[in-house]
């Protein structure tokens, strides 16, 4: 099996977008280049911001509008899905069901929770035995479940061994 291209992989990435959600990673840390480079493309970020809170202020539905000048340690992130496509282990039509069967679950827990709950309050919730305030015990159940069914699916997938639940994603190398 042949490794796919470059713009195929781009494109795996951009039809998803959950490392930038809030549902595998909660951050990212700036370098002072990738300011620099945001803002020379155009983004704005406030001027003593050293880290990208997600969901990313650049990701729009799945895609990243900040791609092309994306920080450094997002352009070098692999999910478990992309690193098995890139190199062979996977084909791209693999890869691209495996990302559309991922984003379905992330899409259920969305329209599951209430509107404006970030996924990080979601998965705490996870511990509570009643629902929060305007949530009924069956929507909170369902919730729940979707939380469950969302973080396998990205176990297994998207997040790397060693990832945490949730936390920055991963420092790269100084060169």
């Amino acid at each position: 099996m042949s490794a796919p291209s470059p713009n195929d992989l781009s494109k795996l990435c951009l039809d998803c977008g959950l490392c930038c959600s809030d549902a595998v990673f909660t951050q990212v840390v700036l370098k002072p280049g990738d300011r620099d480079r945001l803002r020379a493309n155009g983004h704005e970020i406030s001027a003593n911001a050293d880290r990208l809170e997600f969901p990313c202020q650049f990701l729009d539905q799945r895609k990243c509008t900040a791609y092309v000048s994306r920080p450094r340690i997002c352009s070098s992130y692999r999910c478990k899905t992309l690193a098995a496509a890139q190199s062979g282990e996977m084909s791209l039509n693999k890869a691209r069901q495996t990302i559309r069967e991922v984003t379905a679950l992330y899409d259920k827990l969305a329209a599951s929770m209430p509107d404006g709950m970030p996924v990080t309050t979601a998965r705490e919730l996870m511990a509570e035995c009643e629902p929060p305030p305007g949530m009924n015990q069956s929507e909170f159940n369902a919730m729940r479940l979707a939380v469950v069914a969302l973080q396998t699916g990205i176990d297994h997938h998207i997040r790397q061994s060693g990832d945490a639940i949730v936390h920055s994603m991963p420092a790269i190398a100084e060169d």
